[in-house]
């Protein structure tokens, strides 16, 4: 549009004025499409965006679902090993009865052995079957088995 000479009339050709109409809803079309891809960029951002939250939550999710199941195993392993020591210990307990139990009935064989009374005429002398006692240098006493006793 030519600058306004003096406020007299301007005349348009019909082809210019079709000129800016068609100007004009360029403008009018550009200016819609730039809208719409506004528009479309910030769906696409608010869709990328919670297609990012899902992601990241199902990183959290799975983190967690790792950590429990790393603590479970956790707690089974220590079960497990509590488990185990008091096996441990229960067997040796019983191994310690076991053994206590033989050293009591050793000590009752012992303290069963009558003396024997032997006939001599007119007294009568007791006599006791003993083994003698064994020890080693230091002085600890050694057990021998009973048949080398005899």
């Amino acid at each position: 549009m030519p600058l306004n000479q003096d406020g007299g009339a301007i005349f348009w050709s019909p082809n210019k004025v079709q000129l800016a109409r068609e100007r004009e809803t360029q403008k009018a079309e550009a200016a819609r499409a730039e809208r719409l891809q506004k528009e479309e960029d910030s769906q696409r951002r608010a869709i990328e965006k919670a297609e990012k939250q899902r992601a990241l939550e199902e990183r959290r999710r799975m983190k967690a679902t790792a950590k429990e199941i790393r603590l479970q195993e956790q707690a089974r392993k220590q079960q497990e090993k509590e488990d185990n020591r008091h096996a441990r210990l229960a067997a040796a307990q019983l191994q310690k009865d076991i053994q206590f139990v033989k050293q009591a009935r050793k000590v009752r064989k012992k303290q069963s052995i009558v003396p024997q009374e032997v006939d001599s005429g007119e007294q009568s002398v007791l006599e006791v079957i003993k083994a003698p006692l064994v020890t080693n240098r230091r002085g600890r006493h050694i057990n021998l088995p009973t048949r080398y006793c005899d």
